[in-house]
């Protein structure tokens, strides 16, 4: 105990007050956690992310990631669905095990390992399949809802406004709603020794898979080579995945145009990219 008071004494002076107390909260709360852990566990590092606060944390055998879940509205974020998402996908081998879980903390195994590469396409396409296969019923998220949520949540210039009526306008139909991730980047999927694991599904939902898809293939800026080899991993009809993919990158862009000037930064060249390919010139 001493030296777990030591420790969050030395982190206060990174953290703020509230997260310092918020940390030390659901670090008290381990006789909770199922498993319990051997003793009271204290934290080993901070772990990246650009909304919450997440740590490794140890008792000195195991080890745990602690993310205390940001206290900023999302409507893209369902803190039940996500706990469903992520307990069915660790029985199917495939995500971490949850230990602790509360609106306000969520507790779950350490995943140690590597992450994919771009070189593994064919492998993330078939994670997709196993998560889009799953049968779970989460809360579903209409794309067009969530993306005029968004926009009115923040001042819009003309370059960006426009680009939201012209993607409202020509939203592709939805195609029938499956368990997706929504954020399954490299970074959040680890080859471990017992296989590839899936972290923060903390935007599961039940949505468009060519949705869940372009999310990745944006991000990356996925040339056809590059996509067609992902889908080569994947099910169904890729001709048509593959068209509906490249459509809903577009919508993907906006909204991550929107989620980071929520945040107070500008993506300009990510704007022009979107409003060349809307309007053929740039905003």
């Amino acid at each position: 105990y001493h030296y777990h008071f030591l420790w969050l004494v030395l982190v206060a002076e990174k953290l703020s007050a509230d997260i310092s107390e918020r940390l030390g909260e659901a670090l008290a709360s381990w006789h909770e956690w199922v498993p319990e852990p051997h003793k009271l566990p204290t934290v080993e590092v901070s772990l990246s992310g650009h909304s919450n606060h997440s740590f490794k944390i140890t008792d000195g055998l195991n080890h745990w990631s602690l993310r205390l879940n940001t206290t900023e509205k999302d409507p893209g974020i369902d803190r039940v669905s996500e706990l469903s998402a992520i307990r069915e996908a660790n029985m199917q081998g495939i995500a971490p095990q949850v230990v602790f879980a509360t609106d306000e903390v969520l507790i779950t195994e350490f995943v140690d390992g590597t992450n994919l590469t771009l070189s593994d396409l064919a492998s993330v396409g078939g994670l997709f399949a196993r998560i889009h296969g799953m049968s779970v019923e989460i809360a579903p998220l209409d794309l067009g809802t969530y993306l005029q949520d968004v926009a009115s949540r923040t001042v819009l210039d003309l370059a960006v406004s426009s680009c939201v009526e012209k993607i409202i306008e020509i939203m592709p139909d939805p195609g029938s709603k499956v368990l997706c991730h929504q954020d399954l980047l490299l970074e959040n999927i680890i080859d471990t020794d017992h296989g590839v694991m899936v972290i923060d599904w903390e935007f599961a939902r039940m949505s468009d898979a060519a949705f869940d898809i372009a999310v990745f293939s944006s991000t990356y800026n996925l040339d056809d080579e590059q996509l067609a080899k992902l889908l080569s991993g994947y099910r169904g009809n890729e001709s048509s995945m593959f068209h509906r993919v490249r459509d809903h990158e577009n919508i993907y862009a906006l909204i991550e145009i929107l989620w980071w000037q929520l945040r107070g930064r500008r993506l300009d060249k990510k704007i022009e990219s979107l409003h060349r390919n809307l309007f053929g010139e740039p905003g």
